[in-house]
């Protein structure tokens, strides 16, 4: 079984829980957030805030790609 997980990037970040609840309405079940740290790669992700926001407002589930140096 293949299941989808569609990325919050390039979504601009204050469309990003309107962009989650959209995805309920489609066959996925996760939803792919990317952690960096500015060391490991470039630093551009989400705040632990923001996928907290998804998390409460959406049924999807978290797929949370960390790319740091320690994690």
């Amino acid at each position: 079984m293949i299941k989808i997980s569609p990325s919050t990037n390039p979504c601009d970040e204050k469309n990003l829980v309107e962009y989650a609840k959209e995805l309920q309405g489609y066959d996925v079940q996760f939803i792919h957030c990317d952690v960096m740290d500015g060391k490991f790669v470039e630093n551009k992700c989400l705040s632990v805030e923001l996928i907290r926001e998804i998390s409460l407002n959406t049924q999807l589930g978290l797929d949370i790609h960390l790319m740091v140096d320690d994690p």
